[in-house]
């Protein structure tokens, strides 16, 4: 990827005539922006017993306990929220022997948690709340070249998806503040102004080499096509660098040199 190359590129964005690349549409609507974290606490109780006839009486009264807790976590991901869902289980097995009965008490508690994360920011998206997260080439290159965002969801260039990188009119629509949507966008920029990198025959051979393993948050929507797949490598590489280079290697090893020469 010749830097001769990248300019031609660059400089065409004004002028080329492009429907832009999209960030998948959430399942519902988003949210106005904003930083919350909200927890629900719910805890229920029940409570079983059951009368057993034994065949020869006991002389004394005999009372055995027995505990068992058990805890399970999810974590549930969104365009705009995290939701962590943590259950934990008390199991109190109760065993009365007296006379010629046995009585279980099996008593079950079940404490559930649920937190959940807006990851939407207030206010309008903007690329220096990227420093630190991507390549600070990428940051400068963006800001070179007169790329703009615009958070607006009402947009039509959203055409009902959370963003969009439209290189006609020089700049990446986003619905709402949302880092993980606007890093997939700017994923899109990278591979434009990089002789097309998410379109090459070496990166098409690693998008169907490796595609099947890739583990991101969104994986039904990276591995739809090749474009796609490299946004969101981009983003893992930006935010998940070393959970994308243990599971797909070729593609970390590209975005990497596709940044190296920029």
């Amino acid at each position: 990827m010749k830097k001769a190359i990248k300019k031609v590129l660059v400089s065409a964005l004004a002028v080329l005539l492009v429907v832009g690349f999209t960030a998948p549409a959430a399942a519902a609507p988003v949210k106005a922006a904003s930083s919350k974290v909200t927890v629900k606490t719910s805890t229920s109780k029940k409570v079983k017993t059951k009368t057993y006839k034994l065949k020869k009486k006991v002389k004394r009264k005999k009372v055995t306990t027995k505990k068992t807790k058990k805890t399970s976590k999810k974590v549930i991901t969104s365009v705009s929220k995290k939701v962590e869902e943590t259950v934990q289980t008390d199991i109190v097995v109760k065993t009365t022997k007296k006379a010629k009965k046995k009585t279980v008490k099996t008593t079950t508690t079940i404490k559930k948690v649920i937190k959940t994360t807006n990851l939407a920011q207030a206010g309008n998206a903007n690329i220096s709340q990227l420093k630190g997260i991507v390549d600070d080439k990428v940051i400068s290159e963006f800001n070179r070249v007169g790329m703009a965002i615009e958070t607006n969801p009402n947009s039509s260039l959203l055409k009902g998806a959370d963003g969009v990188f439209s290189p006609s009119q020089k700049k990446i629509v986003v619905k709402n503040n949302v880092n993980r949507v606007l890093i997939h966008e700017v994923g899109h920029f990278v591979a434009y102004v990089n002789n097309r990198a998410d379109s090459t025959a070496e990166f098409r051979a690693i998008y169907n080499a490796e595609k099947n393993n890739f583990a991101g948050d969104n994986r039904a929507y990276a591995v739809s096509n090749n474009k796609e797949f490299f946004a969101e490598v981009f983003k893992e590489y930006s935010m998940n660098r070393a959970s994308l280079k243990s599971h797909c290697p070729r593609a970390y090893e590209y975005v990497k040199n596709v940044l190296a020469e920029m």
